[in-house]
């Protein structure tokens, strides 16, 4: 685990955990990429749809007509004040390498994908607080996407990989903290094959 601190605010960078079990909702509660005390985290009410899903700090893969997330890693890892590198699969077929650098303003993800088939992948920043009776705003354009509000702001950049810009807007209250969120996020077109994709989050 490595912490960062801003105004506020304590992250923690995790690689996840190497076994499941049978308690609810411990993919939510113990494989994002990030926690923070200040957002909060999001709780996933179905694989079905992206917004169901809810993937705030994950990378979601879109397949078969589901969404699918990180569940597990693999027994090699590594983590350093400089970066965590972790190996995973969200599901048959697709395996990732993941690495995460703590930077001065957030974390850089670089992801090393190896497919099956075409997909699409959702590299996702924190769920935002976008209640209509306070003053927030989201953005995207290009490789870019944010989502500020009077508590912060989390933006989400594409380095590699062709990600476009997008914010999700969740179903309501699947957020533990908010009843209503928004998440910028990266979208990337997978293919079969191996590539690589580098996502920044910026939140600090």
């Amino acid at each position: 685990m490595v912490i960062q601190r801003g105004k506020e605010n304590v992250i923690s960078l995790i690689p996840g955990r190497l076994q499941a079990d049978g308690h609810s909702h411990t993919v939510e509660k113990y494989s994002k990429f990030a926690y923070s005390s200040k957002f909060g985290f999001s709780i996933m009410r179905s694989n079905v749809t992206l917004a169901e899903c809810a993937p705030d700090s994950m990378l979601a893969f879109e397949a078969y007509g589901y969404f699918f997330v990180k569940d597990v890693i693999e027994p090699e890892f590594t983590v350093s004040e400089e970066r965590l590198s972790f190996s995973w699969s969200p599901i048959r077929g697709i395996h990732v390498d993941t690495v995460i650098e703590p930077t001065e303003s957030g974390h850089v993800r670089t992801h090393r994908i190896t497919s099956d088939i075409a997909c699409t992948a959702y590299d996702c920043g924190f769920a935002l607080s976008t209640d209509d009776r306070k003053p927030f705003e989201r953005y995207e354009q290009g490789e870019e996407s944010s989502v500020e509000n009077g508590d912060g702001y989390c933006e989400v950049h594409s380095l590699e990989g062709g990600g476009k810009g997008q914010v999700l807007i969740p179903d309501p209250n699947t957020n533990l903290m908010h009843p209503k969120t928004s998440i910028p996020m990266a979208v990337y077109q997978i293919h079969p094959g191996t590539q690589t994709i580098r996502t920044e989050i910026r939140y600090l």
